[in-house]
């Protein structure tokens, strides 16, 4: 106890910490990448330093520059391999004063080549994903159970008209009433997306609805489960303009009426008779 009748704390002693912090290090494993060591034992530390960054950082240590304050580094940052490879790493540096003027750098490295490859795979993948999106025939839009907008295409923000700065804000609330406001029916529409989301297993499976808008344009939409892990995780929804079909469609009904009511003989024939 001290004279305050508290712990205090066991006195320095250089020495041991030394001792101690030797036999820390003689434990680590020896670093290594795909089961190749590196040999880095007596090498000058600057001969790792692959950034300028490093570089000044272990030019600056070696002049004793920062001698003063201690020094703690986490970043990340990159070494070079034997065979001369760049490899990025997790780096954190730490400096020990082992006794006054006298300091060791502690530095621990972390191989992060795995979650770079990771990482690179997963921008590739998004990367097709979003090129199939915006190569499709159809105005896509996702979203996951709660109606969070997770994607869509350029062609749903042109079916709907959406104003640039709806998707650029990203503000899903904005959007869907946006959507509400365009259709001719919204009464209908809120029911119809009630319906829809009281399945929540979405056991319906697939849907397809027309929706009527004011500017006139019809279109199909095709609503689907989206799956994940063998779970339901949102909808998947596709626009379709159907606006022309149906034209020609009812242009054919009427043709088709006029023929059944007609008193006279008629028959068709193409430009060759």
């Amino acid at each position: 106890m001290d004279a305050d009748g508290g712990f205090a704390p066991p006195p320095f002693r250089p020495a041991e910490a030394l001792v101690l912090l030797k036999r820390q290090l003689r434990e680590l494993k020896p670093l290594t990448e795909r089961g190749a060591r590196y040999e880095i034992k007596g090498r000058p530390v600057i001969e790792l330093a692959s950034t300028p960054e490093d570089e000044c950082l272990w030019e600056d240590a070696a002049a004793g520059v920062a001698a003063g304050a201690g020094l703690q580094i986490h970043s990340d940052s990159f070494i070079r391999h034997a065979d001369g490879r760049l490899l990025p790493v997790e780096r954190r540096v730490s400096r020990v004063w082992m006794r006054p003027g006298q300091a060791i750098y502690v530095v621990g490295l972390r191989d992060q080549s795995a979650q770079r490859d990771a990482e690179n795979e997963l921008e590739k993948l998004v990367a097709e994903l979003r090129a199939t999106l915006e190569s499709t025939a159809d105005g896509i839009l996702v979203t996951d159970l709660q109606g969070a907008i997770r994607g869509c295409n350029r062609l749903f923000a042109e079916l709907w008209s959406l104003p640039s700065e709806l998707l650029t804000q990203r503000d899903d609330a904005a959007i869907h009433a946006w959507m509400r406001e365009q259709v001719q029916d919204a009464d209908a529409y809120d029911a119809r997306l009630r319906e829809l989301d009281g399945e929540p297993t979405l056991r319906a499976g697939r849907s397809v609805d027309r929706l009527w808008l004011r500017s006139g344009r019809v279109l199909e939409r095709v609503m689907l489960p989206q799956y994940g892990r063998g779970l339901p995780i949102g909808r998947v929804c596709s626009f379709r303009d159907i606006t022309d079909e149906l034209a020609s469609a009812a242009r054919l009904q009427l043709a088709a009426q006029v023929f059944e009511s007609s008193l006279d003989a008629i028959f068709v024939t193409d430009g060759a008779h």
